[in-house]
């Protein structure tokens, strides 16, 4: 069994959220609980006032770019959908869970493998050939039967 929420990982972690729990009460953090956190009190922590505008005007940019991403390639629409899961919840959690959660291995050989089927099924579907009502095979885009 691997235990994360240790004194070691408290003192050494950069995520706001263990490390406060540990700080504020380090029974209930060795215990497994937890406050949470949110990516203001982060940056407010971080950087003061300013640093909460910088964040949220930066996540305002960060929503923008992923809206703009609909008409991409479907491996970019699904990388976007995957990271705006994620930036749904981060008033909640850490601010740069979205970035760890997207671009994370398991995910990365998901994709590479499901773009690799997806050519190969476009190159086999590119030798299939119509029927017409009468039984005969027609060409498609123009080549002789």
């Amino acid at each position: 069994m691997i235990e994360v929420q240790t004194p070691l990982f408290a003192r050494t972690t950069h995520n706001f959220a263990h490390a406060l729990t540990y700080m504020v009460d380090r029974s209930r953090y060795i215990a497994g609980g937890g406050f949470g956190t949110s990516f203001v009190a982060e940056a407010y922590v971080a950087y003061g006032m300013p640093g909460v505008v910088a964040v949220s005007a930066l996540i305002g940019v960060i929503f923008r770019f992923f809206s703009s991403m609909l008409s991409r390639s479907w491996v970019v629409v699904a990388i976007s959908l995957l990271a705006v899961k994620d930036l749904v919840y981060i008033p909640r959690s850490f601010a740069f869970l979205w970035v760890t959660d997207v671009f994370n291995i398991t995910y990365l050989c998901f994709f590479m493998a499901l773009y690799i089927v997806a050519l190969f099924t476009v190159k086999r579907g590119t030798h299939v050939r119509r029927v017409n009502g009468t039984g005969k095979e027609t060409a498609v885009s123009g080549e002789a039967p």
